[in-house]
């Protein structure tokens, strides 16, 4: 396919913020990589260059959002890469960066848009580029609607804020946003799970599936409480309806009554997990 500049990207992943889409992801391919041997595969990621009017398209690959980096090194496939644990079993890794360029190693916090590295054409390439993928749960997914702002990670990084928490549970004590940052100038997070700790009202059971106020969650994934309310023993998804057929349900609000972990505060804003809530809201 031709090349495709993308529009609309709202997270970049590369430096100046020109993103020239070279493959997309689900493409199948047949091609000679730089060691001379043909390949034939369904691409996992999206390979994105810069302008090529200004240094030949090679552009400063910075981090999609927060988080610790687990690889940063040299493979035969991967050339020098980069990949970061954003928490909740997210993923994310940039590939084939030029030779010395990494700025950043294993054991690393990073920050979104924290310099990683420099585009390069190390590994089995064709050319220079950045292959850059996205990983949830285990399944690589397509990265371009999280470079536009349609969908979100939300990241379970350390938090560089003023102050910590240390899981304490704080009750909900009023309708409250869920953003991706501690601040209402960021988005509205759009949350599919709920994670390990909160505690939630249920009105309604069916075989092995619980009704709460977001949404059917499984049995397998809480424990009853106290007062009709279950407690979330492991990060679970949340349905529209009582089973794995139905779809997942966003959301981006919690109701009144839902008693959350508080992992770290910044400000007036407490991060819960699944993002950050308004300390006005919040009952210790």
């Amino acid at each position: 396919m031709a090349a495709e500049i993308l529009t609309g990207v709202v997270v970049p992943v590369l430096q100046r913020g020109y993103h020239r889409m070279t493959c997309p992801f689900g493409k199948l391919r047949t091609y000679t990589n730089s060691k001379g041997q043909v390949r034939e595969d369904k691409h996992n990621g999206i390979d994105l260059t810069g302008n090529p009017s200004v240094d030949g398209g090679y552009d400063t690959i910075i981090a999609y959002a927060g988080g610790k980096v687990v690889t940063a090194a040299f493979s035969d496939d991967a050339g020098y890469m980069v990949k970061i644990d954003h928490g909740s079993g997210v993923y994310t890794r940039y590939m084939h960066m030029k030779a010395g360029s990494l700025k950043v190693k294993a054991g690393q916090v990073v920050q979104k848009g924290q310099v990683l590295g420099y585009m390069g054409a190390t590994g089995n390439v064709t050319g220079r580029h950045l292959h850059f993928d996205v990983t949830i749960n285990g399944t690589k997914v397509d990265p371009l609607p999280f470079l536009k702002g349609q969908k979100t990670i939300t990241t379970s990084a350390p938090s560089t804020g003023s102050g910590t928490g240390s899981n304490k549970l704080y009750t909900v004590t009023g309708a409250v946003n869920i953003r991706t940052g501690a601040g209402v100038t960021h988005s509205l997070a759009k949350c599919t799970w709920l994670p390990k700790g909160v505690v939630i009202p249920v009105s309604a059971t069916n075989g092995l599936w619980l009704k709460t106020p977001l949404g059917w969650i499984s049995k397998n994934f809480a424990v009853q409480d106290s007062g009709g309310k279950y407690r979330v023993t492991g990060d679970v998804n949340v349905r529209s309806g009582p089973g794995t057929s139905y779809a997942l349900q966003p959301f981006s609000e919690l109701p009144a009554g839902v008693k959350v972990p508080v992992t770290a505060i910044n400000g007036n804003w407490a991060k819960i997990g699944i993002g950050w809530v308004s300390m006005k809201y919040l009952k210790a």
